[in-house]
């Protein structure tokens, strides 16, 4: 087990292990109660790009997860909604692309920083910065956790309020 103790309706940036030094994959996961919750993401498990939405139990036994960091919190049914509705409509190019904003090749980190800043524009999420630094936050974190023998962990981002 990783140990990860989740918020109720706690909206967090998770970074999965993918087997590869210095590479995570990195989603959206909105806890509810009860081990229950809806992971958002771009995978390209079937080599084309797709965005994929799963609610999932027991997330907190999950080994692959290394690190949780919260980004903001549900407080009414219509935020769900609006969680679903706006990332449901985020950009995923099945075949992948260059992405001039982010300047990199479409993957899950160009989605997800797309998803923040579209929950920021939907009033979800609240943060002034660049969402590349969100990104950098949560890869210091990981990187932090394994200097210090830690295999995952829960933060709050201090880049969100």
């Amino acid at each position: 087990m990783n140990g990860i103790q989740y918020e109720p309706y706690g909206i967090y940036l998770l970074l999965a292990d993918i087997g590869q030094t210095y590479q995570w994959h990195v989603g959206i996961f909105v806890f509810f109660e009860e081990h229950m919750g809806i992971i958002y993401h771009a995978t390209n498990a079937n080599n084309d790009w797709e965005y994929e939405t799963k609610v999932t139990e027991n997330l907190a036994s999950e080994r692959d997860v290394l690190l949780a960091l919260r980004i903001g919190t549900i407080t009414t049914e219509d935020d769900l909604t609006t969680v679903d509705d706006t990332l449901a409509k985020v950009p995923v190019h099945s075949e992948g692309y260059f992405h001039e904003t982010w300047g990199q090749d479409f993957n899950c980190w160009s989605w997800a920083k797309d998803a923040l800043c579209a929950l920021r524009e939907a009033g979800i999420l609240h943060f002034s910065c660049p969402a590349e630094d969100i990104e950098s936050e949560a890869r210091a974190e990981v990187l932090i956790a394994r200097v210090q023998g830690e295999r995952a962990r829960c933060r709050t981002s201090r880049k969100c309020s």
